[in-house]
């Protein structure tokens, strides 16, 4: 909910076009929950998963971890699409 909120903040017009995904992810999350394993579970494997692929990825290109800047990326990154998809198709934003 919180990036739906920042996404507001950033421009309606973005935030309405991520609603779609932000949809498919809460449905993600209803059908997750309803797995014999706990959704923490999920949630935290996913997470150390994640975190872990970043790091070799960082350590890989030389470059020291920022975690909080990451998060950003990770929040701005579905807008960032969606600002190209609207740029190409000519939407303003």
């Amino acid at each position: 909910m919180a990036a739906v909120v920042y996404y507001f903040i950033l421009s309606i017009r973005l935030a309405f076009g991520a609603l779609p995904f932000v949809m498919l992810v809460a449905i993600a999350l209803v059908k997750l929950e309803e797995l014999s394993l706990p959704l923490w579970l999920i949630s935290g494997v996913l997470l150390l998963l994640g975190c872990g692929t970043l790091a070799l990825r960082e350590r890989s290109e030389g470059r020291r971890a920022r975690p909080l800047h990451d998060l950003l990326y990770l929040m701005i990154g579905p807008l960032w699409l969606l600002a190209a998809l609207y740029r190409r198709l000519g939407i303003p934003y």
